[in-house]
This record gives C-alpha cells, sequence and structure tokens, in this order.
C-alpha cells in the first residue's frame, strides 16, 4: 500500500471557498492522521514479518518435538534392546541406561555426546571392541554377562559422575548406583581377558552359585560390591551361614586349571566381599593383589590353594568363620591387615608366606606354620 496524501486546498478552490485559513488549519491535522496511518501500516508490515519467524519457530519446535517422540519409541522398540541411540561405534565409549529419559539428556552433555547408548550392559558387551568403556547409569540389571572382550564397566551416577569414595577399606555402598543381579551358576564369567570393573555391584540370589567366575582374568576390580546368598540372619541378628560342603559359593571365584596360563595379573582395590561361602576362592593363580578391601561375613574370607605369589594388603577381615585359609600354597604376602573377630580362624596359613605389620584382634584362632607354639597364635 503507497503513501495517503491530499490536498485540502485542491478541494476547497473547486468548491469556490477563499478561506484559506481553513484551509491550512485542515490540511495540518489530516497530514497528521496521514502520517500517523503510514506509521501503523509500517507496523503491521513488521508484525507480518515476525509472525512468519514465530511460524518457522514454531514448525521447528514441533519438528524437534516429533524427533524425539520418535527417539523415545525407537528406545521401547525390540530393535533398540540391542541398543538405544547409535552414533559413531568407533568412539569406544558406551552409556547403558534403563531410563529412556535420563539416557536422553545426558547424551546432550559435553563428556558423553559422542557415546552410544544401551539399554542392557550385555547389548553393550555384544557390540563392544577392545578398548571399549561402557558407562553404566543408575539401575538394577538382570543380567547374566560373558565377557571376553578387553574392556572397562564402570558405575555412575545420573550426571554422569564418580563421587568421591572417603571409606578406609572398601566401598561406601551409597555410592554404588548400578547393580547386577543372576541367579544362574555365575552372574559374571570372564574368560581370558582384561576386564576392569569400577562401581559395580554385583549379586548372585540363589544358593550354591557365583557372583563372578573368572579364568585367566587380567585387569582391576576398584570400588565395586560383591556378593552370593551363601549367608543369612537369624531373628536375632546373628549371621547364618551354609555348611562347609558348599564349596562353590563365591564373590569371586579364580578358576585357572583348564587354562593357557596360570597368571592373571588382578587387582581388587576397595571392595566389599561380602556375605558368601568365600569372599575371595583363588585356585592355581598368581599375582591377585587385593588391597584395601572390606571382608567379612564369609564362611572363608580369602581362601587360596595351590598358588604362588599372591597379595592381601591392607584389609580389614572381619566375622568370617576363617578369616584367611592359605595351603598348598606359597610366596603369599599379607601385610599391614586388621583381621578381628573371627570365630574360627583369623588366620590358618601354611608353606613359605611371608607377614608383617598385620593386627589380630578377637579371633579363636590363628595358625600361621613355623609360628608360636606349633604355629598357633591369639
Amino acid at each position: 500500500m503507497g503513501e495517503i496524501t491530499y490536498s485540502f486546498e485542491e478541494e476547497i478552490v473547486k468548491m469556490g471557498d477563499p478561506n484559506y485559513s481553513l484551509i491550512l488549519v485542515g490540511e495540518e491535522r489530516y497530514n497528521k492522521m496521514t502520517s500517523l496511518i503510514n506509521n501503523l501500516l509500517e507496523e503491521n508490515k513488521k508484525l507480518k514479518e515476525m509472525n512468519t519467524q514465530n511460524k518457522n519457530l514454531i514448525e521447528e519446535h514441533y519438528k524437534l518435538k516429533h524427533e524425539k517422540q520418535i527417539f523415545k519409541s525407537l528406545l521401547k522398540s525390540s530393535f533398540m534392546d540391542r541398543f538405544c541411540y547409535k552414533k559413531d561405534m568407533r568412539k569406544n565409549t558406551f552409556i547403558v541406561s534403563p531410563c529412556i529419559e535420563e539416557c536422553y539428556e545426558l547424551c546432550s552433555s559435553p563428556k558423553y555426546h559422542e557415546a552410544t547408548y544401551f539399554r542392557t550392559i550385555g547389548s553393550a558387551i555384544y557390540e563392544a571392541a577392545n578398548d571399549t568403556i561402557i558407562y553404566v547409569m543408575p539401575g538394577t540389571y538382570y543380567e547374566h554377562l560373558t565377557i571376553d572382550k578387553d574392556i572397562s564397566i564402570i558405575g555412575i551416577d545420573k550426571n554422569g559422575d564418580i563421587p568421591e569414595n572417603k571409606s578406609k577399606y572398601g566401598i561406601d555402598e551409597k555410592l554404588i548406583y548400578a547393580t547386577i543381579i543372576g541367579n544362574v551358576k555365575a552372574t559374571v564369567k570372564i574368560n581370558n581377558c582384561s576386564v576392569k570393573f569400577k562401581r559395580i555391584k554385583i549379586k548372585n540370589t540363589s544358593l550354591f552359585n557365583l557372583a563372578i567366575s573368572a579364568c585367566d582374568w587380567s585387569g582391576e576390580m576398584e570400588e565395586c560390591s560383591i556378593t552370593a546368598s551363601a549367608t543369612g540372619k537369624d531373628a536375632n541378628g546373628n549371621v547364618i551361614r551354609l555348611e562347609e560342603n558348599s564349596d562353590v559359593i563365591s564373590c569371586i571365584a579364580f578358576y585357572n586349571y583348564y587354562c593357557k596360563k596360570y597368571t592373571c595379573e588382578l587387582k581388587i582395590i576397595s571392595c566389599n566381599l561380602n556375605d558368601s561361602k568365600h569372599g575371595t576362592a583363588i585356585f592355581s593363580t598368581n599375582n591377585v593383589n587385593i588391597k584395601k578391601c572390606q571382608i567379612q561375613n564369609n564362611d572363608l574370607g580369602i581362601n587360596i590353594k595351590g598358588c604362588c605369589k599372591n597379595y592381601v594388603i591392607e584389609c580389614d577381615i572381619n566375622n568370617n568363620r576363617c578369616g584367611l585359609m592359605h595351603f598348598g600354597s606359597k610366596n603369599m604376602y599379607l601385610q599391614n591387615c586388621i583381621i578381628q573377630n573371627n570365630f574360627s580362624y583369623g588366620v590358618h596359613i601354611e608353606n613359605d608366606n611371608f607377614l608383617s605389620g598385620n593386627t589380630f584382634l578377637n579371633n579363636k584362632n590363628n595358625y600361621v606354620e613355623g609360628w608360636g607354639q606349633n604355629g598357633y597364635f591369639k
């Protein structure tokens, strides 16, 4: 629309009225109205442009909303049981979460924006190459895992962080957010590979089974909680243990009878190994380093058979039937541990071994071959 122009003078002349004073006043007022109308037309034009921009923004909003809905539907589909949101898997960083919303929100964070997302730990392991890091978000995962790759499995909180552990021995259970629960022979089975676990709780809820079964396992387990259903409590709160012949139940069991090598080079650091037949059972395996762990409420806290050169350092071994049973083995290093309130033996150790800096408190008996009166001492 063009500008509005009008001349009072021309109209009045046409009408034969010579009163030009009225003409000038009327024309001035009309020009002001014309200017105002033109300003309004300009504002209207700007508003139309803004409406066009707003319309584009609204369309973009609904497009993004639609994409999010598609993303959620894919997560719920059977196809996404394999993986939640697939990016470049060459990045070797995976995230596992049972919660779609948490998974979706974490994908935009700087630390994890290049990660690949999965709904189950097992599917992440299946897709993983060596050196992949699998971050596990809070939740309970009912799975049975077999691992034969060099990978890391690390528990994180809902923000993707790993809070500091200030416990002197073991790990504060409140700082572990991801739990793996199984009820078959072994919740986690590890075969001839280097695996690192951190901030994961692993349980086996059926009797006569293992939380972790390992053959030729190299790597590290740090700040984890491992338990199997070998104990309970009576009405008075006393720990009830299974019979002596339930020898297959362990938090962690190392079996190298059928493996090509007998050295696993494993570190177990600041872990809780509780409520099982064996906190740790080490059979025919060398170079297992157990450090700063809490080992309690087991039948045998640590059971070592047929091994050479294993280390137990700065651990709290308490309230077991026997804190540490060691026979048919040699060159075991037991250093700077607190061994207390074990109601049969604090330690029962045979053959050539190295003990130093340990504290023994309130154990019914202790036996170290070549020590004290025939090896026995309090």
